[in-house]
């Protein structure tokens, strides 16, 4: 079958198109560290993070730069909302939960234990704010580097769940989700 130079040309543009766009997505895929400037602020601008990932009803989103990681979660509900890193369920996990009560943030630094999380003595967090506005909580944090990345490590383990209410215990039903983020050099 014979090819018109018109459609074969077509072909060849789509299909560069296609890789070009393969290329970028699969560099995005990890964290690596940038040169995005965060601000901790409790609002996600679309330039300040360089990993964002995707849920039902929710998007996290990380940044690594200049020894600091951020990280934010955006979710859908007038509720709590929590992520936790370092295991990709709560046991094990180090959590950070919270609302907005009143216009004022009620927040938490946990420790997973089980199917619960408790209050720890183990402190990460530099800084954070928390906003909601328009039906959606955020959260949004900062560490320093060596207490998210270890030398070595490949990849960061995370949980993230959300919830209706305002509440720090309060179970999220079907809003719970485990995964891992791979680190890029």
């Amino acid at each position: 079958m014979k090819l018109k130079k018109t459609t074969l040309i077509a072909m060849i543009g789509f299909s560069t198109a296609f890789l070009v766009a393969a290329g970028t997505f699969a560099s995005s895929k990890g964290l690596k560290e940038t040169s995005n400037e965060t601000v901790v602020d409790g609002v996600v601008e679309s330039d300040e993070y360089s990993y964002t990932r995707d849920f039902k009803d929710a998007t996290l989103y990380i940044n690594w730069n200049g020894g600091k990681v951020y990280i934010a979660l955006a979710a859908e509900t007038k509720g709590w909302v929590g992520v936790g890193f370092g295991s990709s369920r709560m046991n094990g996990s180090h959590i950070l939960i919270g609302y907005v009560d009143k216009g004022k943030p009620v927040f938490k630094e946990q420790g997973g234990k089980g199917q619960s999380h408790t209050d720890t003595d183990t402190k990460y967090v530099q800084s954070y704010k928390m906003k909601e506005e328009k039906g959606k909580t955020t959260l949004e944090l900062a560490f320093n580097e060596s207490d998210i990345i270890q030398s070595g490590q490949q990849k960061i383990d995370f949980i993230i769940a959300y919830g209706k209410k305002d509440s720090l215990t309060q179970y999220h039903v079907g809003t719970r989700v485990g995964f891992s983020v791979d680190i890029v050099n």
